[in-house]
């Protein structure tokens, strides 16, 4: 009422956006596995976060987790909110099939084979045969019970053998 005058100066300070990241994600080795992970880094907002995941999960990373899309939302002191996802994926199903065999033709020779496919996992693929060859397909083969143990490059295998017994005919001369 006087006409003097004074005057005060605020600042209002806000913090940082909250910033999420994937650090890194790793994806499942063999299909219908659980060893895939997330590490996920926060900054900014205002400290200590909390953390829910889309699995239920409440750490900052996850670990041992299945293929599919998981989305995490990070809270901040303040209450401030922000999300991230990531697809975590697997390969295709380790699939081996007999596709063709050939029996003996005489009695005593050693004219067999054995021919697989092999489809889907993560190639090269490794072949472990009970004759002691390494190919995927074997010939020459005698009468026997044969078996094969295929691993891919990340060291699944669907199953322990294939087994096939190799017939023989008798030939006249």
């Amino acid at each position: 009422a006087t006409g003097c005058k004074q005057s005060l100066e605020v600042m209002i300070k806000e913090p940082n956006p909250l910033e999420l990241a994937i650090v890194s994600a790793k994806d499942i080795n063999c299909f219908g596995g659980n060893n895939g992970s997330i590490d996920l880094s926060v900054k900014g907002g205002k400290p200590p976060y909390s953390y829910s995941w889309s699995n239920g999960m409440t750490t900052q990373d996850i670990a041992n987790i299945v293929a599919g899309s998981y989305t995490v939302k990070v809270l901040d002191t303040n209450g401030c909110v922000a999300s991230i996802s990531k697809n975590i994926v697997q390969p295709q199903p380790f699939v081996a099939t007999i596709s063709d065999v050939k029996d003996i033709a005489c009695y005593g020779d050693s004219s067999g084979a054995i021919n697989i496919e092999v489809s889907g996992g993560t190639t090269p693929y490794d072949f472990k045969w009970n004759n002691g060859s390494t190919k995927e397909d074997i010939e020459g083969l005698k009468i026997g019970d044969y078996s094969v143990v295929i691993k891919d490059a990340n060291g699944c295998s669907q199953f322990s053998s294939l087994q096939y017994l190799l017939l023989s005919n008798r030939c006249s001369i």
